[in-house]
Formats: structure tokens, C-alpha cells, sequence
């Protein structure tokens, strides 16, 4: 799935080094001076949270496609998002490791990275097994892109909430290692690598309308909002 803005000009912006804020270790990019001779592409990495699932006529209605729009002339935004797939590595085929659309992503050679993973990852069985495994690895993707020419600044984002009814899941327990151990490994990986955190589990809470009848997958509300959550953390302008 990919979602592009025409490519055009922004006036008066060009990408620059990353600045590093103290509190959370979060990235800012910012832009000053000449114009930049092409768009700055931003790479919105993830599982069916990205790609929009279920959503009506969802190439122009998940987040990407709505982060497109808020961003405007001088940005190119690609998807690349596949559903049900993990940060984890040792995941025979629902590893995003595996897939063409990571190894397109990295050949895309963005200026921005938005990487969403851990809503699969949380999945009981496989966290018994593999949960040791997912800060490493997902501290190992975010560096995959941070080695590339481009020198990107990356983002981490939690997954969004879950409102799993309680008889599909005895105990919540999926929805208790999402709050408990997914979201804070997340913001320590963003942390730990140097890299921007963004709470679309907080963010994302209290507000039934940005979610389907499944009450996991956003709506096309549910997506602007994360676009809107994104912006605000790689808008230049904050």
C-alpha cells in the first residue's frame, strides 16, 4: 500500500540534522532555509494499524493517506504496511523482516521514518515465547533505517488501544501485555536508540468513534487522528 502527495515544492524548507529532546530522548526534524530539490519522503512503517484494515476506501482514508494531506506540497508519504505482521524477527511468516515491503522501505531511502509495531507482537502465545526478543529487534529495525544514506530521523509508535471484549480474551491478557509491556517497551526502545516517541495508545484513548466494531482498528476518524498525532511530532513548525 503506498500513498503519495504530488510532488511539488514547499517553499522555504530543506531538511536539516535531527535535534534531540531531553525529556524522552523524542526527535524533532527540522527544515529552515533554500528550498529542498525534492520532497521530503516520510516512510510509515507498520502493521494493519498503518495499512487501515477494514476501512472504506482506505487508500485514502488511513493515517498515511490523511498524514499526506496534513503535510502538504514538499512531502511524499508512502505506506509501507502490511497486516498482521510483527517487529519480531523469529515469527515464521508474520515477521515484517521478511517481507518485500521492508526491504522496499529501506530502498525508498527516506528522510523520516514512523515505525508502529506491537499489536501483533502482543499476541499471548507469542509473547510467552518471544518477549525477551522484541526491544532488541525492534531497536535493530529502527537502526536498519537509520544506517541509510538518507540518515533519517525515526519515530517509534506505540501501538493504539484495544477494547478486546472480555470474553474473546478470559482476563484481557492480550490487552494487559499491550498497556503493561508493549507500550512501555516501545517508549524505552524510542529512548534507548535515540530516537522520537509518538503515544498513539494514549492519544488514541476514551473516544469509541476512532475505532470499528472490532474496537481495535481505527476508523477513517481514528486514522486522522493519528495522522494528527504524527504531525504535531515531526511538524517543523512546533
Amino acid at each position: 500500500m503506498k500513498t503519495k502527495t504530488s510532488i511539488l515544492l514547499f517553499s522555504g524548507l530543506v531538511f536539516s540534522a535531527l535535534a534531540f529532546l531531553s525529556a524522552g530522548c523524542a526527535c524533532k526534524s527540522t527544515w529552515k532555509g533554500d528550498p529542498p530539490p525534492q520532497p521530503i519522503k516520510i516512510a510509515c512503517i507498520g502493521d494493519s494499524l498503518t495499512f487501515g484494515m477494514n476501512i472504506e476506501n482506505r487508500a485514502s482514508s488511513n493515517y498515511p493517506a490523511h498524514l499526506s494531506r496534513l503535510a502538504g506540497p514538499g512531502f511524499e508519504v508512502e505506506g509501507f504496511a502490511v497486516s498482521g505482521m510483527m517487529a519480531l524477527k523469529n515469527v515464521p511468516g508474520r515477521s515484517f523482516w521478511d517481507l518485500p515491503e521492508f526491504t522496499n522501505a529501506l530502498a525508498w531511502n527516506p528522510e523520516i521514518v514512523v515505525i508502529c509495531f506491537g499489536a501483533n507482537d502482543c499476541w499471548p502465545d507469542i509473547w510467552k515465547d518471544h518477549k525477551d526478543e522484541f526491544k532488541p529487534d525492534l531497536a535493530a529495525m529502527a537502526n536498519k533505517f537509520k544506517d541509510l544514506p538518507s540518515k533519517p530521523a525515526v519515530w517509534l509508535a506505540s501501538p493504539t488501544p484495544m477494547g478486546i471484549p472480555a470474553d474473546r480474551f478470559p482476563g484481557n491478557v492480550q490487552l494487559k501485555i499491550l498497556s503493561d509491556e508493549i507500550v512501555p517497551a516501545v517508549r524505552d526502545v524510542a529512548k534507548e536508540s535515540g530516537s522520537g516517541y509518538i503515544d498513539f495508545f494514549n492519544e488514541l484513548s476514551g473516544n469509541p468513534a476512532w475505532f470499528q466494531i472490532d474496537k481495535v482498528h481505527p476508523t477513517a476518524a481514528g486514522s486522522a487522528k493519528m495522522a494528527e498525532v504524527v504531525w504535531t511530532a515531526i511538524n517543523p513548525g512546533n
